[in-house]
């Protein structure tokens, strides 16, 4: 399989580890001034819940049939928001491919948002 671009330039961002059976992805991001993290969790959560199981505790958690993702909302040291991603996969192809939606998700939020 070919990646394109977008995501050869995501995947320079994140961090893959590999503990049996599942492979982790971690990634985050700060937000923009055009969005707000609730925003990003909002469109997530909506756009998997028709079809997989959705946990909304303290943060966003969705399970699918090859593993779950799970997104959380901090501040870092300026009080930003910063979204924290983390990806548990049994195949590592596929972990990729949520990652790559994840992101998509988030750039339609930037490019759509009013500023």
């Amino acid at each position: 399989m070919m990646m394109t671009k977008l995501n050869e330039e995501l995947l320079e961002k994140v961090s893959i580890e590999f503990t049996k059976p599942y492979h982790t992805i971690k990634y985050s991001f700060k937000e923009l001034d055009a969005i707000e993290g609730e925003d990003y969790l909002n469109h997530i959560a909506g756009n998997y819940a028709l079809n997989f199981k959705v946990e909304t505790a303290d943060n966003l958690k969705v399970y699918y049939p090859n593993g779950w993702f799970d997104i959380t909302m901090q501040k870092d040291a300026q009080n930003r928001s910063c979204v924290q991603i983390y990806i548990y996969d049994k195949t590592l192809p596929e972990g990729k491919k949520t990652l790559q939606q994840l992101e998509n998700i988030h750039q339609q939020l930037l490019k759509y948002s009013p500023v």
